[in-house]
C-alpha cells in the first residue's frame, strides 16, 4: 500500500518509466533476512534491496533518469516505513545489504545487479540472498530475476568453499561478542540463534546446487529437508528445532517488554512478569557444550551450567565450520536437554545463551 501510494505520487510529478515494450516499470523490492524467510520477530529490522528491470527516462513534465527515479522512490519508501510519528512507526528499514553496501546506489537495474554479482559478489552475500524474495512492486519480475541469481547462490557442484565465508562471518561475530561483552545475546552469543542458522545455511549452500529440495528460504522447512536428505541426523534435527523455537519465542518475549530491539536476556525476575506461569524451563539442563554441572545447591543449575562451560577452556573444532571453539567440552555444538531435570518458572533461573529448554 505504501509503495502504491508513492508510485501514484511519482507518476503525477515525474511520469512513468516504460520498458522496451512500452509497459510501465515498477520498483522491485527484495526482502532479505527474516523478512525474506517470513520469520520476522516482534521488533525486527526489514532488510530491503531495490532494483528495476531496465534503464530509461520518465515521461512526465519533470523527467528523471530511471536510476534517480527509482532511488528517490526507494528512499521515500524507507522513510515512510521508518519514520516515527504520533502513532509510532511501521518497521525499521536497513538498506545496507544492497550491492556495495552504504556506498552503493540505492537502486540498480537488473543488468547492473547481474554484473555486480558476477564480478564482486562475496560469500556472505550468498547467505544473504539465500532467503531473498520479492516482497513489493513488480513481484513477478523480481522472482524471475531471482531465478537467474540461483547459480550465484547455489553452485552446481558440491561447494565446500562456502565454509570459508562462514568461518569468516563466525569469527567476526565471535570477536564482536567478546569485544562488546555480549555473552547474554541469545542471537549472536555461543549456542544462539545465529549458530543454528549458520549450520542449516552452510549445508544448504554446499548441497543445494545438486539437491533442489534444499533451496528453501524458511529455516525450519530447510531443517526438515536436511533431515529428510540425511544431512542432519533425525535426533539432532529434533534438538535443533526445539532449541530454535525456544530461542525465537524467548527473543519475541524480550522484545515485547518495551518494543526494545534487544537480544540480551538479563537474569531478572521481572522478565517473567509478562509470561504465562506455565512457561517454564528445566534448570538442570546441559549447556551447549554438554558439560557436567556442579552440584552447589546455592546457585541455580542453569547458571552453574553456564559458569562451568565458560570455565572449561579445552579447545575443539566446530562441526561443519571447523572454527576453533575455546569453551567446548564435546564434539556437539548444540544443546541437549536432560529430560529428568525438574521444571521451575523461568523467573527462578538465569537463562544462558548456551542453554535451552
Amino acid at each position: 500500500m505504501a509503495l502504491d501510494a508513492l508510485q501514484q505520487e511519482f507518476a503525477q510529478r515525474h511520469g512513468v518509466i516504460t520498458d522496451d515494450h512500452g509497459q510501465p516499470q515498477q520498483l522491485v523490492v527484495f526482502g532479505l533476512g527474516k523478512l525474506g524467510g517470513g520469520e520476522l520477530n516482534f521488533s525486527s529490522d526489514v532488510d530491503l534491496v531495490y532494483a528495476y528491470v531496465q534503464g530509461g527516462e520518465s515521461d512526465g513534465p519533470r523527467a528523471l533518469a530511471a536510476e534517480e527515479y527509482f532511488a528517490r522512490l526507494g528512499q521515500r519508501l524507507a522513510k515512510l516505513l521508518d519514520e516515527t510519528t504520533v502513532d509510532g512507526f511501521s518497521h525499521r528499514v536497513d538498506l545496507r545489504l544492497r550491492p556495495f553496501g552504504s556506498a552503493g546506489r540505492v537502486a540498480l537495474s537488473f543488468a547492473a545487479m547481474d554484473q555486480y554479482f558476477q564480478r564482486e559478489g562475496r560469500d556472505w552475500e550468498r547467505y544473504a540472498w539465500l532467503k531473498a524474495r520479492a516482497v513489493a512492486g513488480d513481484i513477478a519480475a523480481g522472482e524471475a530475476w531471482l531465478q537467474t541469481l540461483r547459480p550465484f547462490v547455489y553452485r552446481r557442484y558440491l561447494d565446500f568453499t562456502a565454509l570459508d565465508g562462514l568461518r569468516e562471518m563466525k569469527a567476526a561475530i565471535t570477536a564482536e561478542v567478546a569485544r562488546r561483552e555480549m555473552h547474554d545475546d541469545i542471537k549472536r552469543g555461543a549456542g544462539g540463534i545465529r549458530e543454528i542458522e549458520f549450520l542449516c545455511q552452510a549445508l544448504q549452500l554446499i548441497r543445494g546446487g545438486r539437491e533442489p529440495v534444499l533451496r528453501e528460504r524458511r529455516l525450519l522447512v530447510a531443517l526438515d529437508a536436511l533431515v529428510a536428505a540425511g544431512q542432519i541426523a533425525r535426533d539432532d534435527g529434533a534438538a535443533l528445532r526445539e532449541a530454535y523455537l525456544f530461542l525465537r519465542r524467548l527473543e519475541n518475549r524480550l522484545q515485547m517488554l518495551r518494543d526494545a530491539q534487544t537480544m540480551c536476556c538479563p537474569a531478572m525476575r521481572w522478565i517473567a512478569s509478562g509470561l504465562p506461569s506455565a512457561w517454564a524451563m528445566p534448570i538442570g539442563m546441559r549447556c551447549a557444550r554438554h558439560c557436567v554441572c556442579s552440584s552447589s545447591a546455592s546457585v541455580p543449575s542453569s547458571a552453574r551450567c553456564w559458569r562451568h562451560a565458560r570455565a572449561r577452556q579445552r579447545p575443539m573444532r566446530w562441526p561443519i565450520t571447523g572454527a576453533a571453539c575455546p569453551k567446548a567440552a564435546t564434539r556437539r555444538c548444540w544443546p541437549r536437554p536432560v529430560s529428568s531435570m525438574p521444571m521451575v518458572p523461568i523467573s527462578h533461573c538465569a537463562i544462558s545463551p548456551r542453554a535451552r529448554a
